[in-house]
């Protein structure tokens, strides 16, 4: 009986002092993606970075954290741009939002009861970067074929693009879509961290 009442305390003190998520979750789900035709390529940008964080070929797991650092230091939810591109097809994306981890319930239970412990763990476990995870269904993302008569092509620089890009082997093309994703990227994390610095 001792025994029991020392583990339950020891527990009880674990869950406080870790939080519920911290003990049961970890940072990272590994989120399947998919995309069509096969020789796609993947990339996984961290929304509120402006960054690549993982590179995939057709298909692939990509481990994704729920919660991610700004510049400032501040830790907030996670979103991801799935972008997916091949030579010969239109590029697309899907946005995925990390979710409230359904854990950090149990830290409002010891709240609700009255005792500050929950207030703790829910600060341990933001801390931990456990307070949100990412959804575990499978991506998949859907490429549609280049024609003439796409509505992307009445943009007189697109045209331009994708009529060079006939020419272009299909790792040449790789790289100019590569440097054309950079340079929207360079522009996105300057006006991000102009937004992230005002907070």
């Amino acid at each position: 009986m001792k025994i029991r009442i020392l583990l339950g305390i020891g527990l009880l003190a674990l869950m406080i002092t870790s939080g519920c998520c911290s003990i049961v979750s970890s940072k990272s789900t590994n989120v399947p993606i998919s995309a069509s035709p096969p020789e796609a390529n993947i990339l996984v940008i961290d929304a509120q970075q402006g960054m690549i964080v993982h590179r995939l070929k057709g298909v692939g797991m990509a481990p994704l954290n729920g919660m991610t650092t700004l510049s400032n230091g501040q830790k907030v939810l996670a979103q991801y741009q799935i972008y997916a591109f091949a030579k010969g097809y239109f590029p697309s994306y899907k946005i995925v939002i990390a979710k409230y981890n359904p854990w950090m319930f149990g830290n409002l239970i010891f709240i609700g009861a009255g005792g500050f412990g929950g207030l703790i763990a829910m600060a341990v476990d933001t801390g931990n970067g456990v307070a949100y995870v990412m959804p575990e269904d499978q991506i998949q993302i859907g490429l549609r074929r280049v024609t003439d008569d796409a509505d992307e092509l009445r943009n007189p620089a697109e045209k331009e693009f994708y009529d060079n890009a006939k020419n272009l082997s299909v790792e040449e093309y790789e790289k100019a879509m590569m440097q054309r994703i950079e340079s929207d990227l360079n522009s996105a994390r300057i006006k991000l961290q102009q937004s992230q610095n005002k907070r």
